[in-house]
């Protein structure tokens, strides 16, 4: 299980605008990993 295939799912499943958000809200997340 990863980040890409729930995106995946997460843009079948859910709206279109709700998948950007949430791939907004993971490219922030990965933002934050990589400066630790």
């Amino acid at each position: 299980w990863t980040f890409e295939n729930a995106g995946g799912y997460l843009e079948f499943f859910m709206k279109p605008n709700l998948a950007e958000m949430y791939i907004c809200i993971k490219r922030e997340l990965d933002e934050l990993i990589q400066k630790k």
